[in-house]
């Protein structure tokens, strides 16, 4: 699921930002990176300056108007041409691509839709798992393929049918972003991430099922997030009941419940509808961000709900 900006919890989906702000751990390269050190001049700010997540977002927006110019003319053929023609330096094209949706899909452009922001993702990707292959070391490897990890499962994300946003879905965009899900859950195993970056793939995974009729499969995902985020809520020593009101097991329940009654399950209304009643009173609690965050889930649970369960 998606969480809101402010949301500390992290299990299935991050709004748009979390994992944008969680790359700025790890597209940095080492100080003495001979990739970056020994790229060839540019007119951009060199690696070692793009270590923060703003300044990782600053250098993305700075060049948005002329990948946004190239977007216009060409599609996405010749974004990526420009991207991987106009920087050689392996952390400025990581950034590029690791931060390419807040312009594709987030800023207005001639052309905009999931279909112009698949293959940029790709190449992403593919750029990213290049350089991993040409990692010199096993902890710069592990870095470019997370980032990769982290690429795909934003592609994912964007692609899921939950959000209140303006684009078509398709079928074959939820066929994209279950194979987004499937590589993240391989990737992140691989990688041996934490237990909710798990709980998030599987959440990826679950809502592309979901979309596709696949309910079954569905509840198997929904079920093993919600399992995940409960050992990382465990490990933290937070509460990992419903009543205990973390976003991440609310809701990791509130799916697992709704994907319950989509298969016929009655049993499980009073279930999901505890979640919900949960979430609308931190809607009016004093908590801001706590108010923003279950306003982003209802959203996606009602949206849901509304689509399998009611007229819409």
């Amino acid at each position: 699921m998606r969480l809101s900006p402010h949301s500390k919890s992290a299990p299935l989906i991050p709004l748009r930002f979390i994992l944008l702000a969680v790359l700025a751990l790890g597209l940095a390269a080492p100080a003495a990176s001979a990739q970056d050190d020994s790229a060839p001049d540019t007119a951009v700010p060199k690696g070692a300056e793009l270590e923060t997540f703003e300044q990782q977002r600053d250098f993305f927006m700075d060049q948005w108007p002329q990948l946004k110019a190239r977007l216009e003319e060409g599609g996405p053929e010749a974004g990526i041409a420009w991207i991987n023609n106009t920087f050689t330096n392996d952390l400025e094209r990581r950034v590029l691509y690791a931060y390419a949706r807040m312009g594709v899909v987030q800023q207005e452009w001639d052309g905009r839709n999931l279909d112009a922001y698949i293959p940029i993702a790709e190449a992403g990707i593919a750029e990213c798992l290049r350089q991993a292959e040409a990692a010199e070391d096993e902890e710069t490897k592990n870095r470019r393929n997370n980032t990769a990890n982290v690429i795909s499962y934003n592609l994912g994300a964007d692609l899921a049918f939950c959000w209140d946003d303006e684009f078509e879905h398709t079928e074959a965009h939820f066929r994209r972003g279950l194979k987004a899900g499937e590589d993240c859950i391989r990737w992140r195993h691989e990688l041996g991430n934490p237990p909710m970056t798990l709980s998030m793939a599987h959440w990826l995974r679950g809502i592309h099922r979901l979309a596709l009729e696949d309910s079954a499969g569905a509840l198997e995902d929904f079920s093993e997030s919600l399992r995940y985020a409960e050992s990382a809520v465990a490990a933290d020593g937070g509460s990992t009941s419903i009543e205990g009101g973390n976003g991440s097991i609310l809701l990791g329940h509130g799916w697992v419940s709704l994907t319950k009654l989509i298969m016929g399950d009655e049993s499980a209304r009073g279930e999901y509808d505890q979640v919900m009643d949960i979430f609308r009173e931190q809607l009016e609690g004093d908590d801001e961000h706590a108010a923003e965050d279950a306003r982003w889930y209802v959203m996606q649970l009602s949206k849901i709900e509304n689509m399998k369960l009611g007229d819409g």
